[in-house]
């Protein structure tokens, strides 16, 4: 049996760790045509569980659109109409409905040799903005020949990011009168996110049903490292796995991470835990340093506060004389942009999210 266990990419079955209340969840939302704001830290395993879900979907056809990297309205478009392409084997067929439906785009197929997958290409006759967002999904329904869909965006915060006044409330508009359609706007930057549709003056203001992705539980983990090791006729010990999910704090890219690398060892105890740990610390240093040079000074004397604190009491007067920060308040202000780039979050008390990330900052600053 080869490793079960994933360190890049999408995952799927049997590297797929349970999840199971979440995917019933989203899958009742979809098929009662529900709208889902899907919402989770970064690596946290939000893409692989919606692609799961809809690869599971029986009387709704899918569209999965990635906007990671788009950067305006153009991008979104074109990512759309990319996700739109793949629901029709067809290609004239697809090439008609765009002309009957949308002017001013042109289309272009050609093959991608890498990935062996057919690819489209759009170009704009004119402005991006002159093309009307609902000809894009009336082509869509055209393509579905009006079946019951979900339309998942993935990374939707990129939206915020377009500079275009207008385009969050053609997109609302546009989308609040479709019928027997579920939208799953999911994305990783949380802060930009809570605006978007949290805000009264958004467009997006109270649009989807908030499903936050929290984390997996021990025992799933457990059960899971037990099942996987158990069908290559391996043995594991369940401490061994606690001691695992324990230093990972349950986060799903690294609990996958730990035992990738652990599954060709003879024995799993402390010691070859250690080594793994040690081995993905270094592995990420070239990434924090290039994060940690990025901060400012107070930020970096707060992170410290944090990483050593594990962000209990930390205004007080023996920990600000600690690190040297003469205020309460530039440790606020220091949170708030730490917070922003996702660096910390705050659930009761700050915490640094990534937990190899403090680790690092502990043992190297």
């Amino acid at each position: 049996m080869k490793n079960p266990f994933v360190v890049t990419g999408v995952v799927d079955d049997p590297s797929f760790c349970n999840r199971q209340h979440e995917q019933t969840e989203l899958a009742r939302h979809i098929e009662n045509s529900q709208n889902i704001l899907l919402y989770s830290h970064r690596r946290y395993g939000k893409t692989s569980l919606i692609l799961k879900v809809l690869r599971n979907l029986r009387h709704v056809d899918p569209l999965y659109v990635d906007l990671y990297g788009t950067t305006s309205v153009e991008g979104f478009i074109k990512a759309l109409i990319k996700g739109a392409s793949i629901l029709e084997p067809k290609s004239s067929r697809f090439i008609n409905l765009i002309r009957e439906t949308i002017s001013g785009l042109s289309i272009s197929f050609g093959f991608d040799p890498i990935s062996q997958t057919p690819n489209i290409g759009a170009s704009f006759e004119r402005q991006p903005a002159a093309v009307d967002i609902e000809a894009v999904f009336q082509l869509i329904r055209k393509v579905t020949r009006e079946k019951k869909i979900v339309i998942a965006f993935d990374e939707f915060q990129e939206v915020a990011g377009y500079g275009s006044d207008t385009f969050e409330k053609d997109l609302r508009k546009s989308i609040q009168h479709h019928d027997n359609v579920s939208y799953i706007f999911a994305g990783s930057q949380r802060h930009i996110l809570t605006l978007m549709f949290n805000d009264t003056k958004r467009a997006f203001y109270q649009m989807a049903i908030h499903m936050p992705l929290d984390r997996i539980s021990t025992v799933d983990y457990v059960d899971w490292v037990k099942d996987l090791y158990g069908q290559a006729g391996k043995t594991i010990d369940e401490m061994a796995i606690r001691d695992v999910v324990a230093r990972c704090e349950n986060h799903p890219k690294y609990v996958q991470e730990f035992f990738y690398t652990l599954w060709s060892a003879r024995k799993i105890g402390t010691e070859a835990i250690n080594a793994v740990e040690n081995t993905i610390i270094e592995k990420r240093s070239v990434e924090f340093m290039n994060v940690w040079d990025s901060l400012s000074l107070n930020q970096k004397k707060a992170l410290k506060l944090v990483a050593a604190t594990g962000g209990a009491q930390l205004f007080s007067a023996a920990n600000l004389d600690r690190f040297k920060l003469k205020t309460a308040s530039q440790v606020v202000a220091a949170m708030k942009v730490l917070e922003q780039r996702e660096l910390v979050s705050k659930n009761g008390e700050y915490r640094i999210f990534d937990p190899v990330f403090r680790k690092w900052v502990k043992r190297f600053v």
